[in-house]
């Protein structure tokens, strides 16, 4: 043993040279390439760090050729790059919004599963490639509270006793494998994670139809035994994760009420409308989480976890109600709709209700009937997601969680076949993982918008619509701007307010560019 010792540690040197060497390329049958990741050979990120006074640090992703290609850049070089057909930015470091929280993903049991798959050491990179510094330094993460569509099988913490008092309570084989150990690695790599738990459903035996998928709401109404319960239950969660060493930031009252309304619903769900949210909010679960000491100084309490098209709704009839308002931190939202609707609710939301924070916390590709599973490659994909990222940040939101961390080659495991896509996908039978360009999307956000970041203001002249941008300020004085250029072909930009005087850049077709200057 002791004479491989040191064959190990050459290894163990040489993967980790290999590391840094940049994306191993790997094309399937889509638009562009995915980032190979083995025991042999990953890419990770440079850490980020602040340019020199008066240079730029320039970041490229795009469909041809680069993931996350760095350059430094000499804004004195750039000013004769200023033409008159250019888009225009100019950036106002006096207008400020709102600031950022953090990314994340979340530890789903599929992703456990999937991540399981893989051998130890590639155990380790793919939670650093999305927690660690020379990853996309996630600092969130949302956790299943019992069963969800990406489990093998439905199930509750309880579900063969109909005992209120929680006296037959257990976490799940899945939360002791699949999840509390991966959240501790991410944990250790992260340096702290703001973690939040969602619910799906509770006990069937909770619920009229007696079953924990297809239309079902709670027995009973708010103020009742059956509501009461649920409250304790989620605390039950947060006591039980607690005796295991991890602790949470928040908790979204239950994912998608909507869903629990819609007949024949496939997956767990429950449903609960806009009154009895606010109701259940102030006799149940606002108490019962106090109570037991996750007040609101200990506990971000968020509503809704659905769509846009019911932001307004329910954020109307919770924080226009004291009793129920007075837990509530914030509000979830799931990515779904915005494609279709647009961010005029979050605007609404922000306008009637600035004192509550807004957050994303669901996204994924491959969810519709029109273009489902997995698409290895798809730049179109990645594009969805930057698109997503910067409307997020430009209509109030704080944060962007992502869904599934890991899925398989055909988007699961999932108990009813609800199959999508994710920034990684694992391929257990080779032993490898692939970056998808969803994952360097994500990268050009995370790595620079750390929290406390906060938006500024801009305005644009001689607009593209396939072109967007959002700019910040860090809290280490770093201007950074990130823009999104779907057009098949290249187009001018001109920053003013950004160096010194106006600058013109040329945005390549298909790709996001992230720019950073030291502003000291």
């Amino acid at each position: 043993m002791d004479r491989l010792l040191p064959c190990t540690i050459v290894l163990l040197l040489f993967i980790n040279a290999v590391k840094t060497d940049g994306c191993h390329k790997r094309k399937f049958k889509d638009d562009s390439f995915v980032c190979v990741c083995n025991e042999l050979e990953c890419d990770s990120f440079e850490p980020v760090t602040n340019p020199p006074k008066g240079l730029i640090y320039s970041y490229v992703s795009d469909r041809d050729e680069h993931r996350f290609h760095k350059d430094t850049l000499d804004p004195k070089t750039l000013v004769n790059a200023v033409t008159a057909d250019s888009i225009k930015l100019s950036i106002n470091v006096n207008e400020t919004y709102q600031q950022i929280i953090g990314f994340g993903g979340s530890f789903t049991d599929a992703a456990g599963i999937n991540i399981k798959s893989l051998p130890d050491k590639l155990v380790l990179d793919l939670i650093r490639d999305y927690f660690g510094k020379d990853g996309l330094e996630y600092n969130m993460g949302r956790v299943t509270i019992g069963g969800a569509d990406f489990s093998t099988r439905p199930y509750t913490y309880q579900d063969d006793y109909q005992d209120l008092n929680w006296t037959h309570f257990a976490l799940a084989e899945e939360d002791l494998v699949y999840k509390i150990p991966y959240i501790k690695i991410a944990n250790d790599f992260s340096g702290g994670l703001k973690l939040f738990g969602s619910m799906w459903s509770p006990p069937a035996w909770m619920k009229y139809q007696q079953r924990i998928n297809g239309t079902g709401t709670l027995i009973g109404d708010p103020g009742e035994i059956y509501y009461k319960a649920m409250a304790s239950y989620m605390v039950k969660f947060l006591d039980e994760y607690k005796k295991h060493g991890v602790e949470f930031w928040g908790i979204t009252t239950l994912n998608e009420p909507s869903a629990g309304g819609k007949p024949d619903y496939a997956f767990n769900c429950l449903g609960i409308s806009p009154e009895q949210m606010t109701k259940w909010i102030a006799k149940d679960l606002g108490p019962i989480l106090k109570a037991a000491g996750y007040g609101k100084d200990k506990l971000k309490l968020l509503i809704l976890d659905d769509n846009v098209s019911l932001l307004f709704l329910y954020a109307s009839r919770v924080f226009s109600n004291y009793e129920a308002s007075q837990y509530v931190s914030g509000i979830a939202v799931h990515w779904y709709e915005n494609a279709q609707f647009g961010f005029d609710g979050f605007d609404k939301t922000h306008q009637f209700f600035p004192d509550y924070l807004m957050l994303s916390t669901e996204a994924c590709t491959g969810a519709g009937s029109d273009d489902p599973g997995v698409r290895l490659g798809s730049w179109k994909r990645g594009e969805e997601y930057a698109n997503d990222l910067v409307g997020n940040m430009n209509h109030w939101s704080s944060g962007w969680v992502d869904w599934n961390l890991a899925l398989n080659s055909i988007g699961g495991p999932n108990w009813v076949s609800n199959f999508v896509d994710a920034p990684i996908i694992v391929n257990a039978e080779k032993q490898e993982y692939y970056k998808q360009p969803m994952y360097y999307a994500l990268a050009h956000f995370s790595k620079f918008l750390k929290p406390g970041s906060t938006r500024l203001g801009f305005k644009v002249t001689n607009p593209n619509d396939n072109v967007r941008t959002t700019v910040f300020k860090t809290d280490q004085n770093q201007l950074v701007v990130i823009t999104v250029n779907s057009n098949d072909h290249a187009v001018n930009l001109t920053f003013e307010g950004f160096a010194e005087n106006p600058i013109g850049l040329t945005l390549g077709p298909r790709s996001f560019r992230t720019l950073v200057i030291n502003k000291s």
